[in-house]
């Protein structure tokens, strides 16, 4: 008997379920008359198997019986477009019980196994007891056995990932741990030496309290207390200077100035009248400064400065206010590239830049590098800015008025209390008040602000946040306070920087040989006598000793 469309047009989706079920219903009429064919999508595309698959087709009886049965393919589509899709026949095995079973294609493509969404067969009506033979493909498994089996393998699994996330882990421990170690401290934690994108062990603000205006504090000179809602932290190379350009004046007296993406701008033409181009420093924001944290976010740490190489008849300007959204008639000049080295404070704590080009100035394709370097930094060669700003919140702290967090463990350690308007209250230490100066033994006056240190610190446990170090020169700092940094050093860069040390050290007096002396926290032994003033170097003149050794020598002898 020829075979019966059980059912047309079952459309199935590979690795897709989320819809709804396709049903075919198969009604047993003889041994030669029902099978079940699909055509396939993938992703809502028609999908179309090769000539050379295999094709399996997996059910589970109402009664929880698997059954697989082997298939084949058969064509379908039009003349423009036909496909092929999987077909197999239900076997007398397959239709033994009434009710609904699942089903599901399984193919086989080249290297690659496609399974469809699972559908329903609905069989109308059972075979006859007495042809119910279980077919030779059958292979014995029933949905509990699958089930339990993968539950097992799932739990497997996910113990299998957990070891290999702890290798991963450990494995970056071991890395991590083969690197030197250092620090570096101060308002600007300076380190020539670091590891390239690796996880600094810890990076610490010393958060204080910001106090306005200057002068001692006194009842007719009120100098408000603020503290910390949150912490930013900058981590940034050689270059201190993110310039946004904020006016690009084009095609104006004579010069045709271009931003190149990466902070440069190429200049053409020759200069009939001074030609100014406007920056805002590290921030971005509208034509004024940028408000950034609190009124309080510092886009330059205190220090001493320096700008990088400029074109002839071109110069760089920095301008600074103690206020936000300061204009260019507010703001105070500060310097330019003209003048040498120049200071930053918390006077001027939002700075801009604006660079200008003398008049009759010819520029021919000039590149202009903006850039702003430490007055030590003695290095002339160009270093676009490269860094990062975490905005660390303090949320669960509340304001902080002093205190310590590593950013890198999320540990805050708050060690200062606030008082908003002080009522004679017993302060354990000293103190600090927006209208006195503390002396030992007095009290602040009523009604002011009070900042004081706390008998106990308490501790929170904030989000870490992970800071990984440049390949070289690294400046951490930030807007709240000092910070401590502890990093793993290149250790290339790490060797050449005690290299360096060694052949820079000058003797400032006689030394006898074999007579020990300290540079700096090094102890060293010389092996010649070297004069006041000759330079030391070991392996040359002397050997780097450590404290143990020379006890040691100094006992044998």
């Amino acid at each position: 008997m020829a075979l019966q469309n059980v059912e047309a047009n079952i459309t199935l989706d590979l690795y897709n379920h989320d819809t709804t079920p396709a049903t075919v219903k198969a009604i047993q009429l003889d041994s030669q008359t029902r099978y079940v064919a699909a055509m396939l999508q993938s992703m809502g595309a028609e999908y179309g198997l090769d000539s050379n698959a295999t094709v399996q087709l997996i059910v589970i009886r109402p009664d929880k019986v698997g059954v697989q049965i082997t298939g084949t393919t058969f064509t379908y589509g039009d003349e423009g477009a036909q496909f092929l899709g999987p077909y197999a026949e239900l076997t007398q095995v397959a239709l033994a019980v009434n009710g609904k079973m699942r089903g599901q294609f399984k193919i086989t493509s080249g290297d690659q196994i496609l399974r469809t969404e699972i559908f329903t067969i609905s069989n109308g009506e059972a075979l006859d007891a007495s042809t119910d033979e279980w077919a030779d493909e059958y292979d014995g498994y029933n949905l509990e056995e699958m089930a339990t089996s993968i539950e097992t393998n799932t739990a497997d699994i996910a113990t299998l990932e957990a070891d290999v996330s702890q290798i991963k882990e450990d494995f970056t421990d071991i890395v991590n741990s083969a690197y030197v170690t250092d620090s570096a401290s101060g308002g600007v934690a300076h380190f020539v030496d670091g590891a390239d994108d690796v996880p600094m062990k810890s990076v610490k603000v010393n958060i204080a309290p910001v106090q306005s205006g200057s002068g001692d504090p006194s009842p007719s000179n009120v100098r408000a207390i603020s503290g910390w809602s949150s912490v930013k932290v900058t981590r940034n190379g050689r270059n201190f200077c993110k310039c946004i350009v904020k006016t690009i004046k084009q095609n104006k007296n004579g010069l045709t100035a271009t931003p190149n993406g990466d902070g440069s701008i190429t200049i053409n033409g020759t200069c009939t009248a001074t030609l100014v181009l406007y920056f805002n420093l590290a921030t971005e924001g509208g034509d004024g400064i940028d408000t950034g944290q609190g009124n309080r976010m510092k886009n330059l740490p205190n220090g001493t400065y320096r700008f990088g190489a400029l074109p002839s008849g071109v110069r760089l300007q920095i301008y600074g206010s103690d206020v936000p959204n300061a204009t260019s008639a507010d703001a105070h000049f500060i310097s330019d590239s003209t003048r040498g080295t120049f200071i930053i404070t918390d006077a001027y704590r939002y700075n801009w830049v604006r660079m200008s080009v003398s008049v009759n100035t010819v520029l021919d394709n000039a590149t202009v590098y903006p850039a702003l370097y430490l007055a030590s930094d003695t290095d002339e060669a160009h270093e676009p800015y490269q860094g990062d700003t975490y905005d660390i919140p303090l949320a669960s702290a509340g304001t902080v008025y002093g205190g310590a967090l590593d950013v890198v463990s999320g540990v805050l350690t708050v060690t200062h209390g606030y008082i908003a308007s002080y009522s004679g209250q017993e302060l354990p230490s000293a103190w600090i008040s927006d209208r006195d100066v503390y002396a030992e033994g007095t009290r602040p006056t009523t009604g002011a602000q009070v900042v004081y240190q706390l008998a106990t610190p308490i501790t929170y446990n904030l989000t870490p946040t992970e800071v990984k170090s440049l390949l070289g020169v690294n400046n951490v700092w930030s807007d709240a306070g000092d910070v401590d940094v502890e990093y793993r050093a290149d250790t290339k860069l790490y060797i050449k920087r005690l290299t360096d040390s060694d052949t820079d050290m000058i003797a400032d007096a006689n030394i006898t040989s074999g007579q020990y002396f300290m540079v700096g926290n090094d102890l060293y032994k010389a092996t010649v006598n070297i004069a006041s003033g000759a330079q030391i170097v070991v392996g040359t003149n002397a050997t780097k000793v450590s404290l143990s050794e020379a006890l040691n020598q100094i006992k044998e002898a």
